[in-house]
């Protein structure tokens, strides 16, 4: 389960080159000159250029300007796939985005929340969840000894020394660390590859109010318990929509 786990960080790597520049056109000129053998008169010469808007000037890579979709707009995109995985069951019973205000109400919608009362790791209920000090993902600047990244996943179906571990029919792992507005998350897809199955990854971007607002958000925002909450809206995108990017 651990090593699925992991497949997470490596899935998403790909986001961070998501900015693609454009070069302007070099323009186009035309000179003459009276006497060019001697060089007394060097000509004289006039030109013009224009190039399409610099896309280096976009800080947001998943900003629309750079074709993503957002939103209503992407669900609908990202549910006419018809994935077979059990987040994008969750987020496509309806035809509308689900209303998700919270990380404990994403956790929910796909079957990773806590049970109230129950503090056990992976029983009763109760998803498994691990703490990292370190990641290589894209959440690697905000993740220390301090502010761990936390990956919740679906009980594995059992534990210890087995002679015959038996496979889960569906699993969901998600990571999420403080001080960045997105969660991680994977699936596995058994109507995948003719019915062998394969893993369809995710990235949930979402905005709190102080997106905005005139001063932006703080690190009051992002790094204390107010980012888990207070959220705005979001946008729910698969490996699809990310790989030219």
């Amino acid at each position: 389960m651990i090593k699925r786990v992991r497949s997470l960080v490596v899935g998403f790597t790909m986001l961070a080159s998501a900015c693609v520049g454009g070069m302007p056109d070099p323009g186009t000129g035309s000179g003459s000159g009276s006497d060019p053998g001697g060089g007394s008169d060097p000509g004289s010469g006039s030109g013009s250029g224009s190039g399409s808007a610099d896309e280096n000037s976009i800080v947001d890579p998943l900003s629309p300007l750079l074709g993503f979709k957002t939103g209503q707009a992407q669900h609908d995109a990202l549910c006419a796939r018809n994935l077979g995985d059990a987040v994008a069951k969750a987020f496509c019973a309806s035809t509308t985005q689900p209303a998700l205000d919270s990380l404990i109400a994403v956790q929910k919608l796909v079957g990773l929340d806590f049970k109230t009362g129950n503090t056990a790791n992976a029983k009763n209920g109760n998803p498994g969840f691990v703490l990292t000090g370190h990641s290589t993902s894209l959440v690697t600047r905000f993740t220390s000894a301090i502010n761990p990244r936390v990956i919740l996943f679906t009980p594995p179906s059992s534990t210890g020394r087995v002679n015959n571990p038996k496979a889960l029919a569906s699993f969901t792992a998600m990571g999420f660390v403080r001080g960045e507005q997105f969660v991680e998350m994977v699936s596995n897809d058994p109507t995948a590859n003719g019915g062998k199955g394969d893993l369809n990854f995710f990235l949930l971007r979402f905005n709190q109010a102080c997106n905005t607002s005139a001063a932006g958000c703080s690190v009051d925002d992002l790094l204390t318990p107010k980012v888990e909450a207070n959220i705005t809206d979001y946008s729910l995108y698969s490996e699809a929509d990310l790989s030219n990017t």
